[in-house]
């Protein structure tokens, strides 16, 4: 990220789920291994606030490269795992959450989606849309292995898609998979969020409902994603986020 006013560069080090919890589709980052990367990053850079250092409220000290520590989508092991560790190290840190999430104490529709094939008893799912290949559509496993081996080709493939068909996609193996519970106290709160905002963490958007923007066609759309996730932290921490996360990166103008 380019700061053309102050003429900075900042490099970017994005993290997700810090925690020493194992999973069989996307486990999080080994709390040790955080730490290992925190004391690189600490000898190598100058450790910035992101949103500070960007509106020159914070002057950097400039005698290494800069970088700042983001983590999206506000998963609660951040306060008992990875905030613990950046205090260690008095550094900084941005946090870019998803509102709905927040709202509803459920982790993103990417995450839920793993959770589904991890832990539902079917083996057997039967997709109508004509925008998944023959292969993806209509399936039959003997076991749970082959159901994971399945999730890893159709994950990837399912965000290529626009969003209207990656959402009716999405919501009947969600109906169809209705044996699986959903996953309680996996995300912040807002008082968990205003919480770590009062003991430095700077709080950023990462949407309403972490789609892929770039395959959005609906401008109403898109304009809700945008402000209205600033919106609803202003209303809950008191303070309109300055900078957003893309989810997946996906923009386009």
């Amino acid at each position: 990220m380019l700061n053309k006013k102050l003429n900075m560069k900042i490099r970017i080090f994005l993290f997700h789920r810090v925690s020493p919890e194992r999973d069989l589709l996307w486990n999080p980052m080994n709390p040790k291994l955080f730490e290992q990367i925190l004391v690189h990053l600490n000898k190598n850079y100058e450790v910035v606030p992101l949103e500070k250092t960007l509106l020159g409220e914070y002057v950097p000290i400039r005698k290494k490269e800069l970088c700042a520590i983001t983590f999206d989508d506000g998963y609660k092991d951040f306060i008992e795992y990875a905030f613990p560790i950046l205090h260690k190290y008095n550094n900084s840190s941005s946090m870019y959450v998803v509102t709905d999430c927040v709202d509803e104490g459920i982790p993103p529709w990417t995450y839920m989606l793993n959770h589904l094939f991890i832990y539902t008893s079917h083996l057997i799912l039967d997709l109508r849309s004509k925008a998944l290949p023959p292969d993806l559509r209509k399936t039959n496993w003997k076991n749970q292995n082959e159901r994971i081996e399945y999730a890893k080709k159709f994950a990837p493939f399912l965000k290529q898609l626009n969003n209207h068909e990656r959402v009716l996609i999405y919501n009947q193996i969600l109906s169809d998979f209705d044996d699986v519970e959903k996953p309680e106290g996996m995300m912040m709160t807002w008082k968990d969020i205003v919480e770590v905002q009062n003991n430095g963490c700077e709080i950023g958007s990462h949407s309403v409902s972490h789609p892929l923007l770039a395959k959005k066609t609906n401008l109403t759309e898109i304009a809700n994603e945008l402000t209205g996730s600033g919106k609803k932290i202003h209303d809950k921490i008191g303070k309109f986020p300055v900078t957003i996360s893309y989810p997946f990166g996906s923009y386009n103008e």
